[in-house]
């Protein structure tokens, strides 16, 4: 009976899929500018690193690059976990709203038909992890759960931990610890 209104995670939804459909073209091209962004919202905090930031940013390579993104949205949802503990609900839906808007957008990406034939399983897998992970941030807002954040972070930590492993060894940075992690579960235990 409510429909589509702004009471209802559905309108959420629906203005959210609306928006994504003007991301299209090269991965690369969108990886790097939402990059970008994130970088740019984290020197405007960062003070004397984000000349570093920016230089390891146009020197990363689309999977770094894929890593910064997993880095960033890891980093929102361990402070939408912050804020939750703190009772801060504007905090928690604003860093969760970040999260989520990465993890949108490398869902966007993802379109096992365009994939190549020996690709097709690893992107439709990938696709059901990310989509996972959104809907469980979705959930934070609603039941704004320190466990549900814990889950997210434990999936985003496992999906890091599969694409660092593509990388040479030292090219790769550690992902941000939480103090409460839970023990990881399989993936495939997502489904």
């Amino acid at each position: 009976a409510m429909g589509l209104t702004p009471d209802t995670p559905l309108a959420a939804l629906w203005s959210w899929g609306r928006a994504m459909r003007f991301l299209d073209g090269p991965d690369e091209v969108h990886l790097r500018s939402i990059a970008r962004a994130e970088l740019a919202r984290a020197r405007a905090s960062a003070g004397s690193t984000s000349a570093y930031l920016q230089r390891q940013l146009e020197q990363a390579t689309p999977v770094q690059t894929l890593l910064l993104l997993l880095d960033g949205a890891l980093k929102f949802t361990l402070q939408a976990k912050e804020a939750i503990t703190r009772q801060d609900v504007a905090a928690r839906h604003a860093m969760n709203a970040r999260a989520i808007e990465i993890i949108t957008y490398l869902l966007s990406q993802q379109d096992p038909a365009q994939a190549q034939p020996h690709e097709k399983a690893g992107v439709a897998s990938l696709q059901r992890i990310l989509s996972y992970i959104l809907r469980q941030q979705l959930k934070v807002d609603f039941a704004n759960s320190v466990e549900v954040c814990d889950d997210i972070a434990m999936r985003l930590r496992q999906l890091r931990a599969g694409f660092a492993s593509l990388q040479p060894s030292s090219n790769v940075v550690a992902a941000p610890n939480n103090t409460a992690d839970a023990a990881p579960r399989p993936l495939a235990a997502m489904a």
